[in-house]
């Protein structure tokens, strides 16, 4: 590991309520009031709780959607893409910017059709979800 990393475990949840398609979410933990709305589908990798030479920081965002259930997105933007910080778990970690031994690309894919979802995996083909885009690589995760 590069020196200064302290790996945090970083988890995939998905909201579990019925009728609802597309929220997933990515962080050490579930806040205590989405516990009964989120499962989880697995582990992501680590990020680092602290910062280290090459890294960049990623945020948990929340975009709201008019009756519903805000629906959260991982950004490297400290400003959440001119979207809401998600206070109950804003910042998430660090990531490497280039890959080195040990990590692997953390993908944002999006929902290309109805509600602005996003979710982040390690697969360049969104998992293969039918009317997904990938946004990009956030960064390199530790595995």
């Amino acid at each position: 590991l590069p020196p200064g990393v302290e790996l945090q475990i970083l988890n995939r949840y998905f909201f579990s309520q019925s009728g609802a398609s597309g929220y997933h979410f990515s962080g050490w933990f579930l806040p205590d009031t989405w516990e009964q709305q989120y499962t989880q589908e697995g582990v992501l990798g680590f990020v680092s709780k602290t910062s280290f030479p090459g890294s960049r920081a990623i945020y948990n965002c929340l975009i709201n959607v008019p009756g519903k259930h805000p629906s959260p997105f991982t950004s490297v933007d400290a400003n959440c893409e001119g979207y809401a910080m998600n206070t109950l778990h804003g910042f998430t970690g660090y990531l490497s910017t280039t890959q080195i031994e040990g990590t692997v690309p953390l993908y944002r894919c999006r929902f290309v059709t109805g509600q602005p979802h996003h979710f982040d995996t390690h697969s360049p083909t969104c998992d293969g979800h039918p009317g997904t885009a990938m946004d990009g690589v956030l960064g390199y995760i530790f595995l």
